[in-house]
């Protein structure tokens, strides 16, 4: 781990010259999904998932007022970085949308230093601002990061099931 406590952190909405940099960080999140969950099919990549995921921030994310992307940059580096959308909900409830976070990375050698939690922190606030009353996210149930949601106030919700067809 790298003390961070004295450097420089600014957590910001990402920019076109930081693209390279989060597919990057977004490898190295696919990676250690694979490490983690090796027999998951869901965590197979495409062999151009890099490339489909950069066209997807520059051409969906960077486009929409309903995603965004947010980065922690550290001494002039990207160390982190987080991805949240609104979602619509169906008309018959009476909170029509939510947001929802997909990704958060922070590099191993970061973590511990409170990146992830002013980079989740970012992302809510955002939430706030487009007037959205709820945040939610998936992580596995056994991925350590189950402690961090909680210690940050996430509540369990429902249990999501999957069946291989």
């Amino acid at each position: 781990m790298v003390s961070s406590k004295k450097a420089v952190k600014m957590i910001r909405k990402i920019r076109v010259e930081d693209i390279d940099e989060v597919v990057e960080l977004f490898d190295a999140l696919g990676k250690e999904h694979l490490t983690l969950y090796p027999n998951r099919h869901m965590y197979k990549l495409d062999r151009n998932a890099n490339e489909n995921w950069k066209s997807y921030v520059l051409n969906d994310i960077f486009l929409s007022k309903e995603k965004e992307i947010f980065v922690c940059e550290l001494n002039d580096v990207l160390c982190g970085y987080v991805t949240i959308e609104i979602r619509k909900r169906p008309p018959i409830f009476t909170i029509k949308e939510e947001a929802y976070i997909s990704d958060l990375y922070v590099l191993d050698r970061y973590r511990g230093e409170g990146i992830g939690k002013k980079l989740v922190e970012k992302a809510i606030q955002w939430a706030k601002n487009k007037k959205v009353k709820n945040v939610s996210l998936e992580v596995e149930e056994k991925n350590k990061s189950v402690d961090f949601y909680k210690k940050i106030n996430f509540r369990d919700h429902m249990k999501q099931m999957v069946l291989k067809v």
